[in-house]
């Protein structure tokens, strides 16, 4: 879980996975976040897969996201690469 917040315009973000391990360097799993500002709000939830290459992670995860001021949800994908030092 990750999170943050802003005090100058009051904004947040926070991710939560969940998520097994199906080999040594492979885990799926579901996630759900929330983000937003004093003028925004939106969520989001779907699912990632990660992989554990040596000291580098590679996680791709995507889903459905939607604005609370909005109807019409959409969807969305992300790719985060991490090394470790």
């Amino acid at each position: 879980m990750d999170a943050a917040f802003g005090s100058a315009f009051q904004e947040y973000w926070g991710l939560a996975r969940l998520g097994y391990r199906l080999a040594p360097a492979l885990s799926v799993g579901l996630e759900a976040g929330a983000l937003g500002n004093e003028e925004y709000a939106a969520e989001r939830g779907g699912a990632f897969l990660r992989f554990n290459l040596m000291a580098t992670e590679i996680t791709v995860s995507g889903g459905f996201a939607g604005n609370y001021i909005e109807d019409d949800p959409s969807g969305y994908m992300s790719v985060g690469i991490y090394r470790r030092f």
